[in-house]
């Protein structure tokens, strides 16, 4: 069976991925809302929390929790942002 499906090329443009990437390499933010609220303010564009996961997973990201009180965002390969 073949089907023409591409699927969806995201919410974001490459230039807002970069910027959202720049962002959480400079700033640490504890939960995944944190960063739907900055994506919201700077874009213009909501995102739910797992929509907010699998964005992250595609540019290579992912949060990780540390204990209940802190997140780390990690590169796919386990390296510290």
């Amino acid at each position: 069976m073949q089907t023409n499906h591409e699927g969806c090329s995201g919410k974001l443009d490459d230039d807002q991925i970069l910027q959202l990437t720049s962002e959480l390499q400079s700033k640490l933010y504890l939960t995944s809302d944190e960063i739907i609220d900055w994506v919201v303010v700077q874009f213009g564009i909501l995102f739910t929390k797992n929509g907010m996961v699998k964005l992250l997973h595609r540019i290579g990201l992912a949060i990780r929790r540390q204990n209940k009180f802190r997140v780390k965002l990690m590169y796919k390969d386990n390296k510290t942002l």
